[in-house]
């Protein structure tokens, strides 16, 4: 089920920040791994 699902069906949204400022957030730990996103070339011929 995605998100968007849940919203519906719940018949709740909520906005980001309200979202990012419930208690209990800080204790989780998120360290995504660095990635490395390289120029393609381009031909404009």
């Amino acid at each position: 089920m995605t998100y968007e699902e849940f919203e519906r069906l719940s018949g709740t949204r909520r906005s980001l920040t309200s979202a990012l400022s419930m208690p209990g957030l800080s204790d989780i730990e998120f360290a995504p791994a660095r990635i490395t996103i390289k120029p393609r070339e381009v031909d404009l011929s």
